[in-house]
């Protein structure tokens, strides 16, 4: 098999090893690209600048590295299989999630001790049991975020578009961004780039919020007004 590929080499080596029957044809980000003949592109929703000069007639799949797929010229794929990352890095981005969350209640780094105290220490500490978590988007990466949270006796919603329920039991569903936010101690953002959630958190959103809460955004920047 051959595989056409923006990726760099350090990428691509783990790849070779991994699959040493696939020949890897390596392709720059930019500028004029050799004709080289395959059948799957593997490339980048960002950064690549001649998506159409690579992909030629014998190109029936494309796979984007990553999950985000917001700047890639979908206007070029024509009738081709076009396929993302979507869910392979949930785990470390839900534990990240997580991590920011406690490091938030328990003031970590600044309640850490950089030299012996002559007095015993005490700090007023919050806590994520009994918590308010609203995850906007509950895909992959939401819906882990989701169970790690419910085992840290969280209170989550969930914003999503369709009638379906959650597939996390312990989620309440909402569908509108008013009622999600209006008690949230945690705002986990995990939604795609779209027209849709371009500036979904904008200024009628955030005077929605309670004073003082805490934003953890794993998604585009365009989805918040900053």
């Amino acid at each position: 098999m051959r595989v056409l590929t923006q990726l760099p080499s350090g990428y691509l080596e783990p790849l070779r090893q991994r699959f040493p029957a696939v020949d890897f044809s390596e392709l720059p980000l930019s500028g004029p690209a050799p004709h080289d003949s395959a059948e799957v592109l593997y490339t980048w929703s960002r950064r690549v600048t001649n998506v159409g000069d690579v992909l030629d007639d014998d190109v029936k799949w494309v796979h984007s590295l990553g999950t985000g797929v917001d700047d890639f010229p979908f206007d070029l794929l024509g009738d081709r299989i076009f396929t993302c990352a979507r869910g392979a890095a949930s785990i470390p981005i839900s534990e990240w999630v997580l991590a920011v969350m406690l490091a938030f209640e328990k003031a970590i780094p600044s309640q850490w001790l950089k030299a012996p105290s002559d007095n015993f220490h005490l700090a007023s500490l919050g806590t994520l049991d009994g918590r308010n978590l609203s995850l906007v988007g509950f895909g992959s990466i939401g819906q882990r975020v989701a169970r790690h949270a419910i085992g840290f006796g969280m209170n989550v919603s969930a914003l999503r578009r369709t009638e379906s329920p959650s597939p996390v039991d312990g989620v309440t569903i909402v569908h509108t961004i008013d009622e999600l936010l209006a008690d949230a101690d945690h705002v986990v953002v995990a939604a795609p780039l779209t027209p849709a959630t371009t500036e979904l958190l904008n200024g009628a959103a955030f005077a929605s919020m309670k004073q003082g809460v805490h934003i953890v955004n794993i998604a585009r920047g365009g989805v918040i007004d900053h």
